[in-house]
C-alpha cells in the first residue's frame, strides 16, 4: 500500500467519522426537543419517519388484548384534549404529533398514552384525521 492510499483511506475514515457524529447530534437534539413536548404526560413515547398503521397496532394489541378500552389517536388540540381529560401542558402546536390512548368510556378516564411523533403521516391516514376533528377511534 503506498502513501495515495493510505490518504484516501484516512479522508473516507475522517469524513465517516464526521457523518456519524453529525448524525448523532441531529438526533440527540431532535429527541431532546420531544422529551420536553411530553414531560409529566405519557409513560411512553415513539418516534418515526412516516407514520402508519402498523406502527399503531402492536401497542394496542399488547396493551388492551380483551378489547374492553377504546382505542384512540388523537391530534392534540384544546378541545380533544378536554374532552378525553388529558393533561394540558400537550404541546397542541405541533403538527407532527399525535396521541395513542387507552380510554375507559364508562370512567370517563385515560388509562395509558403514548405520544408519538412523525415526520410525516400517510395519506390515508391523514384523511381519516381530517375528515374526524383529529380523532380516530379504532375497533
Amino acid at each position: 500500500m503506498d502513501t495515495n492510499d493510505c490518504v484516501i483511506i484516512g479522508g473516507v475514515a475522517i469524513v465517516a467519522v464526521a457523518i456519524c457524529y453529525a448524525a448523532y447530534k441531529v438526533l440527540s437534539k431532535k429527541s431532546g426537543d420531544y422529551s420536553e413536548i411530553i414531560k409529566d404526560v405519557a409513560e411512553e413515547q415513539l418516534v418515526v419517519d412516516k407514520l402508519s398503521g402498523s406502527d399503531l397496532t402492536p401497542w394496542f394489541k399488547k396493551n388492551n388484548p380483551n378489547g374492553k378500552l377504546k382505542n384512540v389517536l388523537i391530534q392534540p388540540n384544546n378541545s380533544n384534549l378536554q374532552k378525553f381529560h388529558l393533561p394540558k401542558n400537550i404541546n397542541c402546536n405541533n403538527e407532527n404529533m399525535i396521541v395513542q390512548i387507552l380510554y375507559d368510556e364508562i370512567k370517563e378516564k385515560v388509562i395509558k398514552i403514548r405520544v408519538i411523533e412523525f415526520e410525516e403521516l400517510t395519506s390515508s391516514m391523514a384523511e381519516i384525521f381530517n375528515n374526524n376533528d383529529g380523532v380516530i377511534f379504532i375497533e
